[in-house]
């Protein structure tokens, strides 16, 4: 026995973390739980809990600024590709008034 604990749906997968310090649990219903294997007599076992995002007070702050940076780096790359549309669009809006000039009639 691992654990008395009691998951909220059905399980459908258990899987080990490579490190053999966690276990993976997923349910019927999408939920995934990652649940801490302590080991007492494991010397660096505190150490790890240590550095749990849980057990670490700045998280929060740590993951909101990651989150800034993604949204930047995604408003960068929008920016890039509405620049290079409106490029596009502008060679082909001169490509429509030159074809629509006299003398420049295609035929069918």
């Amino acid at each position: 026995m691992v654990a008395n604990y009691r998951v909220q749906a059905e399980l459908t997968a258990v899987e080990s973390t490579p490190d053999g310090n966690a276990l993976v649990l997923g349910t019927i219903d999408g939920c995934v739980s990652v649940l801490a294997i302590v080991d007492q007599t494991k010397k660096d076992m505190n150490q790890y809990l240590a550095q749990m995002p849980s057990r670490d007070e700045g998280w929060k702050k740590k993951v909101e600024k990651m989150k800034a940076q993604t949204r930047f780096k995604a408003v960068g790359s929008i920016a890039k590709l509405s620049t290079l549309f409106a490029e596009n669009n502008k060679d082909v809006s001169n490509n429509n008034a030159e074809n629509r000039k006299p003398g420049n009639e295609q035929s069918a």
